[in-house]
């Protein structure tokens, strides 16, 4: 009998279908944990997509 798993590409581990969303290839949780950084404002100025200071 085998489980259906698919290979998370963030932990390097295999996890239940149900921990992943649609096609994607990163677990729930690791997406939630990235999603989480993105949203922390960066210490010492505001930095755009490129790395670059946006005026304040």
């Amino acid at each position: 009998k085998g489980v259906e798993q698919r290979f998370c590409q963030q932990c390097s581990r295999f996890h239940l279908l149900s921990e992943f969303d649609d096609g994607k290839r990163s677990c729930r949780k690791r997406l939630a944990d990235h999603n989480e950084r993105r949203r922390k404002p960066h210490v010492g100025g505001h930095y755009g997509r490129h790395g670059r200071l946006l005026p304040s």
